[in-house]
């Protein structure tokens, strides 16, 4: 059996996390796995993923615990300790993309446990290297996806109808892309932003009051959050993903975008650096430059045969994070495993 730690909170109207769709393929696999916690409160969801721990002590072969940098990672911690007194081995999977911060501010706790862990698992390249620079010991198993099931769409001759994708966050600077559109809407006045994903901290209250102050309704559409399938359909009628974040890993809506094959205009921030390559499969820019992220979109509008590029050599990349190529590694735990 498998106990899963993470945050399962899709009912809550967040989107959902990597974890849900790793647990399912370790089920898929012919495991046996608890998933916990689906609490909203977090005393109650640490509690609940506590309790479950020592509900299923005996019977756990191992437990995959998701280690965040923000606050969450006090669920983490907590659930190592009690892994670790029942002598039950656990894997870490890194997913928090400040984590190096968090490692400065807790060391103690945090070299506690990466260290007692079976293996910690980086789906970056970024936090690979960052973590081996603290001492801590790390294996490199990206996020995937289930290729199929996204339809590519070569992007060419493309208009200003621009997709971005993410909880509506302030790391993830939503701000920075309806500022974006204010920047263009004069010299494209066709513009259009579709946003996706549901109100996490209360940006969407700010995001609405800018798009009123600058007269921005016939530009941008918050959907709120939709399923999987339901952004990808929409992706087909948009021909150009937005990322603004300030702190990134791995970002699985990354991936997909390059798997519909829409050309990327992201911050380089994080793992990001490490994940695209600027002017091959994406167009980087430092995390604050606005100015550039519009120049970028402007290229992209004005060079069919880049966009095409980009395009293409997005979804090249996108195959090679196939689950079939993940598969083996986990297999590989597995085995090794209890």
């Amino acid at each position: 059996m498998i106990i899963y730690i993470g945050n399962y909170l899709t009912n809550h109207q967040q989107n959902p996390n990597f974890n849900q769709f790793l647990s399912k393929k370790f089920k898929e696999m012919g495991h046996e796995v608890i998933c916990v916690s689906y609490k909203k409160n977090k005393l109650f969801r640490l509690l609940n993923m506590l309790y479950t721990i020592i509900k299923y002590r005996k019977k756990a072969t191992y437990i995959y615990i998701d280690t965040f940098s923000s606050a969450a990672f006090w669920f983490a911690y907590f659930s190592g300790r009690l892994a670790y007194f029942f002598r039950i081995p656990y894997f870490t999977i890194v997913r928090g993309g400040d984590m190096l911060t968090r490692i400065k501010k807790s060391p103690v706790y945090t070299h506690w446990l990466f260290n007692h862990s079976k293996h910690n698992i980086s789906p970056s390249h970024f936090l690979e290297k960052g973590l081996e620079e603290q001492g801590i010991k790390v294996i490199y198993i990206p996020n995937f996806l289930d290729i199929e099931q996204y339809i590519y769409k070569e992007r060419k001759d493309i208009k200003p109808n621009i997709l971005w994708v993410r909880s509506l966050h302030a790391i993830y600077q939503p701000i920075m892309a309806c500022e974006v559109v204010n920047r263009l809407k004069d010299r494209y006045p066709q513009i259009k932003l579709t946003m996706v994903g549901p109100d996490k901290d209360g940006s969407k209250q700010q995001i609405e009051k800018y798009i009123q102050e600058n007269q921005l309704e016939n530009h941008i559409v918050l959907t709120g959050k939709l399923e999987k399938k339901d952004w990808h359909q929409l992706a087909a009628s948009h021909d150009i993903f937005l990322n603004t974040t300030s702190i990134d890993n791995h970002p699985v809506s990354v991936i997909e975008a390059m798997a519909l094959g829409l050309p990327i205009v992201s911050t380089n921030a994080g793992g990001l650096q490490f994940l695209l390559t600027h002017n091959t499969d994406s167009l980087l820019v430092n995390t604050d430059d606005l100015e550039g992220m519009c120049t970028h979109i402007e290229t992209l509008l004005n060079d069919p045969l880049l966009a095409s590029k980009i395009s293409n050599n997005a979804k090249q990349l996108a195959d090679t994070f196939d689950w079939k190529y993940i598969k083996p590694k986990y297999e590989a735990l597995m085995k090794e495993g209890g």
